[in-house]
């Protein structure tokens, strides 16, 4: 079983989240937007948790597999 958790829950990651809760080795654990009410819909429709920080899913999620479901504009390189 793989524990996954979708940063963006917008039109992609709800799609993500679509396939991802068919699979039988997959549990979405997290789900992770900046507008708290898609955060919250996604959450309760998966029963996951609901997080508006990304660094704060990934500190408190036990998470094999993080999927960034944003417009690449988004995504941000600090290493």
């Amino acid at each position: 079983m793989y524990s996954v958790g979708i940063i963006g829950c917008g039109v992609i990651g709800q799609r993500l989240a679509q396939a991802f809760d068919i699979h039988p080795d997959i549990m979405i654990i997290a789900v992770c937007d900046i507008d708290r009410k898609k955060v919250d819909e996604l959450s309760k429709k998966y029963k996951s948790l609901a997080y508006t920080s990304y660094q704060s899913m990934i500190d408190e999620s036990d998470l094999d597999i993080i999927y960034v479901g944003i417009p690449p504009k988004y995504h941000c390189c600090g290493v």
